[in-house]
């Protein structure tokens, strides 16, 4: 095997190499991508950085800049839509979004520039109470018409880009003083869809992971296609998956079970079960799939990204599934309300310490992430109810910060492995009942299904 990888490797070095490698990747890269320039742009980016390794950044931050310019609208793309017909306003709203995004990033450019002369206390922490600030001014009624538009443009810009910011702001010592190319590692174009946590986290860490010299990006790029043929198999599966549970077995999605609970026609208990579980597969093979492909590209580009899932299913414990499922959204909890958290509170009681820092990443982060993350939930409801409205979910972070830090305090892992697993499993699959993040749907409801999984019948309404 390790004969197999070096001749790969060594082949990957040859012009004719570099040309196959590509022509391969962008061949399985086209079935995960929808938009046909967001592919082109991607692939122009990886022959650019494969045959001109010393203009990596710059190729970079071109590419991102230029998936952004074909695929403005790739977050929240009706939010402002829905704001203007509310309004009764009639405005050129993709001219708007470039306008936002030109605010945006001159807002953030000045910024780090301002950081390098003078340092800005709690960065991150500034940067969440700004939001919030503005959803609260949004939300306020003194604003109405282009106004109202405008500021929820904005909001709606500034929102989706809130993480990578905040990785620039604690980057900002970084030896890239460049702006233009600091920008640029915002929502890398390798991020083509529509998540919003950055993977690769900030500029200093990509740094660190690009390759040096002309082996090392043969041999990242040998293993990035390899992820991704992987990633191929993984969405062939989880489409069989799917066939056969829903088309086949008649399974029903948990949506709908929940939904026919509501309506007071609950499936069987049995049926129930094997709906949670079926979601439970297909959320970790989603991501699996989705995640790695990212993660693919990155290496293609030359920087040698950590798997964004890695073997879930393999974790004995609870915390370890959790560091397993979602790599990078594990990672930014940790940097911005783990660390924070430890490195000040409780210095004196370890355990404590430990736990408290767990909680303040698993929980209030979560609802925090998931909070700003939504938005569109204060423009539809009002934030009032958006906030009391994310009940459900803010419930479903404590369940998860308690099945983690259980099993930080019950360090050794079981004897019997295939027994820790199903107990994850069991965990995992009970936690879907509340990973809900709407606000039409209050959490005594989602008890009463829970209740309905273990045969009891309550009658709990909101």
């Amino acid at each position: 095997m390790l004969k197999l990888e070096t001749s790969a490797r060594d082949f990957a070095q040859t012009v004719a190499g570099k040309c196959f490698l590509l022509a391969v990747f962008g061949f399985a890269f086209s079935t995960m991508v929808d938009s046909v320039p967001v592919w082109a742009i991607a692939i122009l980016a990886l022959v650019g950085c494969t045959f001109a390794p010393a203009q990596r950044w710059r190729i970079v931050a071109t590419a991102t800049f230029a998936s952004l310019l074909v695929h403005p609208f790739w977050y929240n793309p009706t939010l402002s839509q829905m704001i203007a017909d509310r309004e009764h306003v009639d405005i050129d709203l993709p001219s708007l979004r470039y306008a936002m995004l030109a605010v945006f990033f001159l807002l953030a450019g000045l910024t780090l520039h301002i950081m390098r002369v003078r340092r800005i206390r709690r960065p991150v922490l500034s940067l969440l109470v700004f939001l919030f600030a503005l959803l609260l001014f949004a939300d306020s009624h003194l604003v109405h018409g282009v106004a109202l538009v405008t500021l929820w443009e904005f909001i709606n810009v500034f929102s989706s880009y809130l993480w990578f910011f905040a990785y620039a702001l604690i980057d900002h010592n970084h030896k890239q003083r460049r702006l233009p190319l600091q920008l640029g590692a915002f929502h890398a174009f390798w991020n083509w869809n529509i998540s919003i946590v950055p993977l690769g986290k900030g500029l200093a860490n990509l740094t660190k992971l690009q390759a040096k010299d002309a082996g090392q990006l043969a041999a990242m790029q040998v293993r990035g296609l390899a992820l991704l043929l992987e990633c191929m198999l993984l969405k062939m599966f989880l489409v069989i998956f799917v066939f056969i549970a829903h088309a086949k077995l008649n399974i029903p999605s948990d949506q709908h079970a929940f939904i026919r609970q509501l309506e007071g026609s609950p499936y069987p208990w049995y049926t129930c079960w094997a709906s949670l579980f079926c979601a439970f597969i297909e959320s970790v093979l989603r991501l699996a799939f989705l995640g790695n492909a990212f993660v693919a590209c990155a290496r293609v580009a030359g920087f040698n990204l950590l798997r964004n899932t890695y073997h879930p299913f393999s974790a004995a414990t609870i915390a370890e599934f959790w560091n397993r499922y979602y790599y990078y959204f594990k990672e930014l909890l940790v940097d911005f309300f783990f660390y924070p958290t430890f490195l000040r509170c409780f210095k004196h009681h370890e355990r404590l310490r430990l736990l408290f820092a767990t909680f303040m990443a698993s929980c209030v982060g979560n609802i925090v992430f998931h909070f700003f993350k939504d938005i569109r939930a204060v423009a539809e409801f009002g934030l009032v109810d958006a906030i009391t409205g994310f009940q459900t979910y803010a419930f479903y972070a404590l369940l998860l910060t308690l099945g983690i830090c259980c099993s930080q305090l019950a360090k050794p892992k079981p004897r019997n492995a295939l027994l820790g697993r199903a107990r994850v499993w069991l965990f995992f699959c009970l936690l879907q009942v509340f990973a809900y993040e709407g606000r039409d749907a209050h959490l005594a409801q989602h008890l009463e299904f829970l209740l309905h999984l273990f045969g009891f019948s309550g009658t709990m309404r909101a």
